[in-house]
């Protein structure tokens, strides 16, 4: 490992850094948080969800927009999510 930072000319490269920039490049090529949990050997998904999901904030986005067929929606410029309301008195 030290050796291939030096001759890299890296500085201030750890293993677990390395690690890390790994599953952030492979999640962000493949967007499947599985796939990266089951490639850094997590044990539970959970952990790289914690560590790597807001890497993919356009899934949460297309997420979302999917929430319209359960008539949940969403105004594009704001985050919040509204229920659709009903008109009838």
């Amino acid at each position: 490992m030290t050796a291939a930072v030096e001759a890299a000319g890296l500085e201030d490269v750890s293993f677990k850094t390395m690690r890390a920039t790994y599953g952030k490049l492979l999640l962000i090529a493949t967007k499947d948080i599985e796939l990266v949990a089951k490639a850094l050997g997590h044990s539970d998904s959970r952990i790289t969800r914690k560590h790597y999901a807001a890497l993919l904030p356009s899934e949460l986005k297309a997420g979302i927009a999917k929430m319209s067929n359960l008539g949940i929606f969403a105004e594009p410029s704001k985050s919040r999510v509204r229920t659709k309301r009903s008109t009838s008195k």
